[in-house]
């Protein structure tokens, strides 16, 4: 496993969680603690070999970029999906099935107090489907992407951090020769940069509903898909690693 920072290219490899069973499914988050000014990776982790059923927990563990250790926190009280966590305003947020009713939920883990919370679900289905869903940070908010067909897909984005009323929605539709993995970001207020089946990216205008092709230096025809934006940092990962190294 590696942490980079694409910003200064600097590269720094660590080892996964020890604490983790070589086949279990792992979900992972990447966050920022501002109480301890520290960098963490966390693991959700679930054993489906050892039991097939909902009730086997999910183990939560803990990587410090300042001790450079693993630790294990508790286990997770939902069920989780296989899609990475986002990070957002202090928490790293998944998607999750609740053990109860089996319904989807949006779980946030507070970096500093390392508690999770549950947040409230936009106006939409929220039971278990085939059709995907995924977690996205656009211009500052919480994103959920949710695709109908290969050329059609919602947006949901929660304009007001926590507050169910603030939900949005857009939507995009993809030419039949196309399809859309999902956003990337946005460029001012009403244009979102889509990636295109791993082939090239393309801007919706949300008022006009209009796409035209975008074209980025250096970015090849094909390239692997799950492109994500990132926010620029001059914080050095080799700095901290070297800290914990030295002991």
């Amino acid at each position: 496993m590696y942490l980079m920072n694409p910003t200064t290219r600097e590269l720094v490899k660590f080892q996964p969680s020890p604490l983790v069973w070589d086949d279990a499914e792992t979900s992972y988050g990447f966050g920022y603690d501002s109480s301890s000014d520290d960098y963490k990776i966390v693991t959700l982790s679930h054993d489906w070999l050892l039991d097939k059923t909902e009730s086997y927990p999910a183990f939560v563990d803990v990587f410090s970029w300042q001790t450079g250790t693993w630790r294990r926190i508790g286990c997770f009280p939902y069920v989780p999906s296989s899609h990475s966590g986002v990070f957002l305003n202090g928490s790293i947020h998944w998607l999750a099935l609740s053990k109860i009713d089996g319904l989807c939920v949006i779980i946030a883990l507070d970096m500093s107090c390392e508690q999770f919370k549950q947040l409230p679900w936009p106006e939409t289905d929220n039971t278990p489907r085939k059709r995907s869903r995924k977690l996205v940070v656009l211009g500052g908010c919480l994103g959920m992407v949710a695709v109908q067909s290969r050329h059609h897909m919602d947006v949901w984005m929660m304009k007001e951090y926590g507050v169910r009323e603030s939900w949005t929605k857009f939507s995009v539709t993809i030419p039949k020769k196309a399809s859309v993995w999902g956003p990337i970001c946005l460029l001012g207020v009403d244009d979102v940069v889509l990636e295109m089946g791993g082939k090239n990216f393309v801007v919706h205008n949300l008022k006009e509903r209009t796409m035209r092709d975008m074209v980025i230096a250096g970015i090849q025809d094909k390239f692997r898909r799950g492109v994500m934006g990132f926010c620029e940092s001059l914080v050095s990962p080799t700095f901290y690693s070297q800290k914990w190294r030295a002991t």
